[in-house]
């Protein structure tokens, strides 16, 4: 059964606090922008290179570092934000993968199997593999080990050997598959697109279930990366701006049937349901879109989260904080203070920030950055900070 899509109108469910004005699209920039105020959020930053992580809850962060005073020896360290506080799994070890299903983590380390060969063991080292859980308080608890030479799972097996598809994170979520037709090549298909605007079918598969038809344009979400949002059990289909790309914005399109200027943000549900978030029309009406937008082309921001406070940007290449807020029609620059294990945060970095992920709860943001001052893609040039936009912050 073909599933329906049904668009916000006044309130995104419970927790993004903005009107439909404040977010339709708009083709003519605004005379004078708005006054975009200032507001302080908490901030935890550790002296740590992040390679990958994963929340384990709402307020512990696992990541895989790389330690400066350690001789950058990797480790898997738990961020708790709640207590300000950093610890490690013993020994050196790599966080392999996250298993959203059974909320555990692969961990792993190599040791020589030949203390002979102890100064050169390349070649002779076994992977200790293990299946861990992170408890509350940081502990630890060993779910199996995988002996030597024993693979642990492959999170990608079961993904299609061909055809496109954008995967879901988890087993029992599946992924979506691009319907397209058998009967053309690809360039067939994408010239159909371009000459008429045809769109390319979505169906999603999940082990156990039926494969459900949804009432999404594939072609629309190929490039983009889904997030998974535990606090409201739903779906986004893009987390990243839409107007960069031919397949998304209507000013690169000789041909445009679509009812809307740029694609809009799509929440996804579990019985196929997706609601439609449009455009931000913020990034105009307080003149933060970039200029190249004029020229029809380009991206007005990079990162497009969706938390219990309302929606958060993440803008690059700009002075001053690259996070932004948009809550109950007013648009807040994200600042930090304080001192925190020793580093200076005031304001929030703007260069070269990384996102790395969103805690479970959507009010914290995991990012990695420049130390202050040292504009360097190195490990030892690097913070990693966690920052909560839910607090009830000070405004400047």
């Amino acid at each position: 059964m073909l599933q329906h899509t049904s668009i916000i109108t006044q309130r995104f469910t419970l927790v993004i606090a903005c009107s439909v004005a404040a977010l339709t699209t708009v083709v003519v920039h605004a005379q004078t922008a708005k006054q975009i105020l200032d507001k302080r959020v908490e901030t935890f930053t550790a002296d740590l290179h992040a390679y990958i992580s994963y929340w384990a809850d709402a307020d512990q962060l696992v990541v895989q570092v790389s330690v400066p005073t350690d001789g950058e020896r990797d480790r898997v360290a738990i961020f708790d934000f709640a207590k300000k506080s950093v610890s490690f799994i013993p020994g050196e070890t790599r966080l392999l993968s996250y298993n959203r299903d059974t909320r555990s983590f692969i961990v792993g380390h190599s040791v020589c199997n030949d203390p002979a060969l102890a100064q050169n063991c390349e070649g002779h080292y076994v992977e200790l593999v293990r299946e861990v859980r992170v408890e509350p308080n940081a502990q630890i608890v060993e779910v199996r080990r995988f002996g030597p030479g024993t693979p642990p799972p492959n999170p990608y097996a079961y993904y299609p050997k061909q055809g496109l598809f954008n995967p879901l994170g988890s087993y029992q979520d599946g992924y979506l598959l691009a319907d397209t037709d058998p009967g053309k090549t690809f360039l067939e298909q994408d010239q159909a697109l371009l000459e008429r605007d045809e769109g390319i079918p979505t169906t999603w598969i999940r082990p156990g279930k039926e494969p459900l038809r949804l009432a999404l344009r594939y072609d629309e979400e190929t490039d983009a990366t889904i997030q998974y949002l535990p606090f409201l059990d739903k779906f986004l289909l893009r987390d990243h701006d839409t107007s960069g790309s031919s397949d998304t914005n209507s000013h690169l399109r000789s041909v445009w049937k679509r009812p809307y200027e740029y694609t809009p943000f799509r929440l996804l549900s579990r019985d196929g349901t997706i609601e439609e978030i449009p455009y931000p029309r913020f990034v105009f009406d307080y003149g933060i879109a970039n200029p190249t937008w004029q020229e029809g082309h380009g991206t007005n921001f990079s990162q497009f989260m969706l938390t219990p406070a309302g929606i958060v940007i993440q803008k690059i290449r700009e002075s001053g904080s690259t996070f932004y807020l948009f809550q109950h029609d007013q648009l807040y620059r994200l600042t930090g203070g304080g001192t925190i294990l020793g580093h200076q945060l005031s304001p929030l970095p703007s260069v070269n920030i990384f996102t790395l992920t969103q805690s479970p709860d959507g009010c914290k943001i995991a990012i990695e950055h420049p130390k202050p001052g040292f504009l360097h893609s190195g490990a030892r040039g690097l913070y990693l900070t966690i920052i909560d936009v839910c607090g009830e912050g000070k405004r400047q």
